[in-house]
C-alpha cells in the first residue's frame, strides 16, 4: 500500500522547493492560489495534502512542471490491487 503520508511529505518538500526556485514567499503563493500563507506552511510539510486544481495553480505560478512536483512512482501489482 503506497504510505499516503510520505506521498505528502514528499509533494510538500517538492512545492517548498520550486517555491525557492521561484523566489517566492508563502504569502505570496497562497495570495495566488487563495489560500493564507499557514496553508502553504501546511502543503510543505505534508501536514495537508494539496488538491489537483491548486496544485496545477501553483505550478503555474511557480513556472514549473507539475511533474516537477509529483514524486515519480513505482507501484507494484500488488499495491495497485490494494
Amino acid at each position: 500500500m503506497i504510505d499516503q503520508k510520505a506521498l505528502n511529505i514528499q509533494i510538500g518538500a517538492n512545492l517548498r522547493a520550486a517555491r525557492h526556485n521561484a523566489g517566492m514567499t508563502q504569502e505570496q503563493l497562497g495570495d495566488v492560489i487563495g489560500v493564507q500563507f499557514q496553508q502553504i506552511q501546511k502543503y510543505e510539510t505534508g501536514m495537508n495534502r494539496i488538491s489537483a486544481p491548486r496544485l496545477v495553480v501553483a505550478c503555474l505560478a511557480l513556472r514549473c512542471d507539475y511533474m516537477a512536483i509529483l514524486p515519480a512512482l513505482t507501484v507494484s501489482d500488488k499495491e495497485v490491487a490494494a
